[in-house]
């Protein structure tokens, strides 16, 4: 930055203070200053100009906040590696400091600040940038190996940053899997005055190195010198869900988005082991969470959206309280509805068709079998391969007990990262497998009856299956063909089983049906019609 005149943006969604700020930078010699009142105008400014300076307050208002401003900036790579980037806030509650110091800004400032202290900010800031700039430079390229030469060089040429040069160290052999020799450094910094970062640093690598015990304590030694160190509280969650304590791993994650609740990876992980341990109240309130942050952002990703809808969906079809039943169905019918309004999330996929899928869930899950059922066969003839609503056609089609279709959608998922839609997809599943198991079990028998001529036994493991799956049209027609032969085999079957047949004919007709069963069921309908004939069947 030396040499050149600063370029300055200001990200606030209040005039006075951008006035004020402009004001103090003018004291200090700055003249470029531009302004921008929400986090989108901020991106686009820094996609035409490459600012030296941004200033970024942590609320903005509607839209992103500072925080998710900083992360797409980086993301995007529009932070050149000596630009200075300083969060700044009037709120000083735990959850908003915290979550601001987590990003790792180069400065953190509380409103109101003085000239004097933003100058003396400015020019600390500056003057690390400029001693550290080729540091900056690898790790903005995520050039590990690099980061680590200029880290051990400069360990010898700026000794006054030693403490975050050892830092930034450790960080690049571990990028590295240079695991023996992080310890090695952190050794001597262990054995001196323990400073949490260290710790935290330490206990990762007995934690990758399967020593949960160890990874344990050293994670609550840092807490008991900061019980605010979130990451502590991260590592700690980790370290229990893989050495399989998911429950208190879920506690300890509570206690980080007490403390920090805006991360979203935090919020994913809290989400994953909610499911886990079955605390539905947990889930849905983590996935709402994540969707509310995505659309206060004005994200153009549309997944936590969708992620909310199934959350909702999922936990109104397995509820057994019918008041908690209409509580979901309620809500998920609000939030349908309302995402419309939503038009930058609904771009890059199928809105209507995903709302289709939903309605006939909600209808599967109110007992509105038929009507669900019609609506499945339909939404399977308009389905286009690759479609990212796989799942959710599949998740109905189960409903509807269309377990084949259900099958063959299943070969075409494609999660990609999306944790959360695989999730909620495996929690389906577990939900319906037995139910899946036995049905499937009862087929096969039936099928097994029907092999060995033996139709009075498949008749009767085909209507065990019904019970499991009473839409399962290929079950339904295999009962008919089961009994129509056992009749015609049978010199006088019984009245009741008699009757069956054409009680049987009439619930399928009110189905909706494929082709294959359409033919396959005029074809009993032929054979009906000739033992009719006979007087071997009801009328």
């Amino acid at each position: 930055m030396a040499g050149i005149t600063p370029h300055i943006l200001i990200v606030d969604d209040q005039r006075p203070f951008q006035l004020m700020l402009k004001g103090i930078l003018h004291s200090l010699g700055y003249r470029h200053i531009d302004f921008a009142h929400h986090g989108e105008l901020a991106l686009q400014r820094c996609q035409q100009q490459r600012y030296q300076i941004i200033f970024i307050d942590y609320n903005l208002g509607t839209g992103k906040n500072g925080r998710q401003l900083l992360d797409d900036l980086r993301q995007f790579g529009l932070l050149d590696p000596d630009a200075i980037c300083m969060l700044v806030t009037g709120e000083n509650t735990v959850p908003m400091v915290i979550s601001a110091v987590e990003l790792e800004p180069d400065d953190y400032l509380m409103k109101p600040f003085s000239q004097s202290v933003l100058r003396m900010r400015l020019q600390r800031i500056q003057q690390k940038k400029q001693q550290l700039l080729p540091l900056y430079q690898a790790m903005s390229m995520k050039d590990w190996p690099t980061a680590e030469v200029q880290a051990r060089f400069l360990l010898t040429q700026a000794p006054r940053y030693a403490p975050y040069l050892r830092r930034i160290l450790v960080q690049a052999l571990l990028h590295t899997r240079q695991i023996d020799a992080a310890r090695t450094e952190l050794s001597p910094l262990l054995a001196e005055r323990r400073p949490p970062w260290a710790l935290l640093q330490l206990a990762r690598i007995e934690l990758e190195s399967g020593q949960h015990p160890r990874c344990q304590q050293l994670c609550e030694e840092a807490l008991a010198g900061n019980k605010y160190l979130v990451e502590a509280y991260d590592l700690q969650s980790e370290n229990l869900a893989r050495s399989g304590d998911p429950d208190h791993a879920r506690q300890l994650l509570k206690k980080a988005l007490e403390i920090s609740p805006f991360q979203l990876q935090r919020l994913e992980q809290f989400f994953q082991l909610s499911v886990a341990t079955d605390q539905q109240e947990d889930w849905l309130a983590a996935a709402r969470q994540m969707y509310e942050l995505t659309r206060r952002a004005g994200s153009n990703d549309p997944r936590q959206l969708l992620n909310y809808v199934r959350c909702l969906l999922n936990a109104a079809c397995a509820s057994t309280d019918p008041g908690n039943k209409n509580r979901l169905q309620q809500e998920s019918l609000l939030l349908i509805h309302r995402a419309r309004r939503d038009e930058h999330l609904l771009r890059k996929i199928d809105y209507e068709m995903f709302e289709t899928v939903c309605m006939a869930r909600l209808d599967a899950a109110d007992g509105r079998q038929l009507q669900a059922r019609r609506s499945c066969l339909d939404l399977v003839t308009q389905y286009v391969d690759g479609s990212p609503l796989a799942a959710d056609l599949a998740m109905l089609c189960d409903q509807v007990n269309e377990y084949e279709l259900s099958e063959q959608l299943q070969a075409q998922l494609l999660f990609g990262t999306d944790s959360i839609a695989e999730r909620l997809w495996q929690q389906q599943q577990q939900q319906i497998a037995p139910q899946r198991l036995a049905f499937s079990q009862f087929s096969r028998q039936g099928l097994s009856c029907y092999q060995s001529a033996d139709y009075a036994g498949a008749s009767q493991n085909y209507e065990q299956a019904l019970q499991l799956a009473p839409l399962h049209s290929s079950t339904q027609l295999n009962l008919l063909q089961s009994l129509l032969q056992y009749i015609s085999t049978e010199p006088k079957p019984a009245p009741g089983l008699a009757a069956k047949p054409l009680e049987l004919l009439r619930r399928i007709r009110q189905q909706a049906l494929s082709a294959e069963h359409q033919e396959r069921l005029q074809q009993l309908q032929e054979q009906f019609d000739a033992l009719k004939a006979q007087g071997k069947t009801g009328t």
